[in-house]
C-alpha cells in the first residue's frame, strides 16, 4: 500500500474498502461457481477460499472503525488485530496472500 510519500501503510480510504471488498466478492463468487459444479463443501479449496474471504471482509470491517477521512493509517498493532481470525479458520491463508 504505497503512496506518494513512499508509506506503505497509507492509502485512499476508498481504495482500501473496494480493494477488500472487490477481493472478498470475486472469491465468493468462485466458491459459489465450484459448489454449484459439485465441489465438496469440505474440500481444501473451499477452505481456504472462505479464509481468503473472510480475511478481506475482516478488513474492510474492522477498517470502518479506523477510517476517519481520506487516509487510512495503520500502526502494526493494528495491521495485526486486523487481520486476526476466529480460532475454527486456517489463518495461515494469511501468509499466502
Amino acid at each position: 500500500m504505497n503512496d506518494s510519500n513512499g508509506s506503505d501503510l497509507n492509502e485512499r480510504a476508498s481504495d482500501y474498502f473496494s480493494y477488500h471488498l472487490k477481493e472478498a466478492i470475486s472469491e465468493l463468487t468462485e466458491l459459489l461457481e465450484a459448489i454449484q459444479a459439485g465441489e465438496d463443501i469440505y474440500s481444501d479449496h473451499i477452505r481456504i477460499g472462505l479464509t481468503h474471504s473472510y480475511h478481506h471482509m475482516n478488513w474492510f470491517w474492522n477498517g470502518r472503525k479506523k477510517v476517519k477521512d481520506e487516509r487510512v493509517r495503520l500502526t502494526e498493532e493494528e495491521l495485526k488485530a486486523y487481520s486476526e481470525f476466529p480460532d475454527d479458520l486456517d489463518s495461515n491463508i494469511s501468509r499466502l496472500h
